[in-house]
């Protein structure tokens, strides 16, 4: 055992391994799994955010019955296969009550639709970036298209919205991996493309901080642990960044991403374990967010709901641990 440990030692001790070779692996891990791995956009899916000069026109309001969202885009590829649209929060009724939401596709200028489909509204509470797929286009490069969303049973109660304001719109294409690969000029024209439509869209980085968690934790761990040493009440300090952090991520990012919520989690674990807190610190904490949710709903204020449903269980959970592990404590003492 005492070999093993000095030669993990030497590994650490080794600059080269530690500042360079590690980093770069840790780096190179993040990138290839959030490309081949990521959850929210398939690999062989580009991925395409549309301004709104791209878009030309858009006529976007609640979705009550007979109502529309309606508008048309410039496809930027060919295989044109998804089309995305962002939604407001959305507190899912009951599945007898929820709504049915009709999407049509069509190249302009055509008489017929191309595609059409029914979805249930439900389906928005947990991907308020909702892809509408379809048979891919394969050549639909530079063409424009028209698209209408129409409510078929939307009331007060079930309504879907987007925001006006904020509208945005999305488009992917499926390309197929088998061609793609077999010619080694397409495969790099894809890989770059695929690189860079994913690594500057935003949905795609947060849900990519699962993969990036080793190089987090390395970084925190090894490389900026001298200068924590030197901080006073340094825990302390830490455990307001990641109360700030949760709290953002409770009024900030509407939909849940398991990278972020699993480094929040660890994290304020750490800070339990680094700053000796006991289990009531949780329980208040969940107290404060009963008391918030019950406002927001007094206030009919329900898009924070699910996210502060999230954290009630996870500190609810972490106190209920903290109190076992507290009570065979004292039971061994």
């Amino acid at each position: 055992m005492k070999n093993i440990k000095r030669k993990i030692n030497k590994i650490f001790l080794n600059k080269f391994i530690t500042l360079g070779l590690l980093p770069i692996l840790l780096i190179a891990f993040w990138f290839i799994s959030s490309l081949f791995l990521n959850n929210k956009i398939s690999f062989s899916v580009l991925l395409y955010k549309h301004s709104q000069s791209d878009i030309r026109q858009v006529s976007a309001e609640k979705l009550l019955k007979g109502n529309r969202i309606a508008g048309e885009f410039r496809a930027k590829d060919n295989y044109l296969g998804i089309v995305m649209l962002r939604f407001d929060e959305y507190v899912k009724p009951d599945s007898s009550g929820e709504d049915i939401l009709a999407f049509r596709l069509k190249e302009k200028g055509s008489k017929d639709w191309y595609y059409f489909n029914n979805y249930r509204s439900g389906l928005l509470k947990n991907n308020l970036l909702f892809p509408f797929g379809f048979p891919v286009i394969e050549d639909s490069k530079d063409k424009i298209y028209e698209f209408e969303i129409e409510s078929l049973l939307g009331n007060e109660t079930n309504a879907a919205q987007v925001n006006k304001n904020n509208f945005n719109l999305f488009t992917g294409y499926q390309f197929p991996l088998v061609e793609t690969f077999s010619d080694s000029k397409a495969t790099l024209n894809f890989l770059i493309n695929k690189s860079i439509t994913s690594f500057t869209n935003i949905e795609f980085l947060m849900s990519s901080v699962l993969y990036l968690l080793p190089l987090i934790i390395y970084i925190l761990i090894y490389v900026l642990s001298p200068w924590w040493k030197r901080i006073e009440n340094f825990g302390y300090l830490l455990s307001g960044v990641f109360l700030f952090f949760i709290f953002l991520d409770i009024f900030l990012i509407k939909e849940v991403y398991l990278g972020v919520l699993t480094f929040l989690i660890l994290g304020w674990i750490y800070c339990i374990v680094k700053n000796k807190f006991g289990s009531k610190i949780n329980f208040f904490f969940v107290f404060m967010l009963i008391l918030l949710w019950i406002l927001l709903i007094g206030l009919d204020i329900k898009e924070f709901q699910n996210k502060i449903n999230i954290w009630v269980y996870t500190f609810l959970v972490i106190g209920i641990g903290k109190s076992i592990f507290e009570e065979r404590r004292s039971t061994k003492k």
